[in-house]
């Protein structure tokens, strides 16, 4: 195992008491160890949650990103969790932030790990929402929040992205059979 210097595990000194972080293996693996607290670090996934939200089961709304990574390109709207949220209520907040859209409890279409150059990797929580009377408008993280047919999708940001809005199709598909 790698000790990602993009991550946590570039601290060299030890969050709660100040010490010199040291490598240490620990089941298989080397981490980051405090000898003074006898404390491994992990190098744990960060979460973040997305939104397929469908319109006339023929559109999705995408925003077009405003920050890195992959700022100008064009995405599900989405984040990270905070602590203390549910992957739901990230995913509803995370929607009200990036295209002004205000959602019921989604579906939950699955889960999908992603490496990431900045954290090394992303567990990214999908759902689905219909849209019913929304005006997308971007939030301050994003230049542009609009619904494009599904048969004719920008470049995306992320390969999650294309995950989500197949597993949005598939259930759609479902829905009508």
């Amino acid at each position: 195992m790698k000790v990602f210097e993009y991550s946590t595990f570039g601290w060299k000194h030890c969050p709660r008491c100040a010490a010199p972080l040291k490598t240490r293996r620990e089941e298989g693996a080397r981490r980051r160890y405090c000898a003074c607290c006898g404390r491994f670090y992990y190098d744990n996934p960060i979460c973040v949650t997305m939104c397929a939200v469908t319109r006339r089961d023929s559109e999705i709304l995408l925003v077009l990103r405003g920050v890195e990574p992959r700022r100008g390109f064009w995405a599900l709207p989405g984040g990270f969790m905070e602590i203390g949220e549910s992957p739901g209520s990230s995913a509803r907040r995370e929607l009200a932030e990036e295209a002004g859209v205000k959602a019921r409890p989604g579906v939950l279409l699955g889960v999908f790990s992603q490496k990431s150059v900045t954290y090394g990797s992303v567990l990214v929580i999908g759902y689905a929402y219909e849209a019913v009377r929304c005006r997308p408008k971007p939030g301050s993280d994003v230049l542009e929040a609009k619904f494009f047919p599904l048969g004719s999708l920008p470049e995306l940001a992320f390969d999650s992205n294309r995950y989500f809005i197949e597993k949005a199709v598939e259930r759609i598909r479902l829905n009508r059979e």
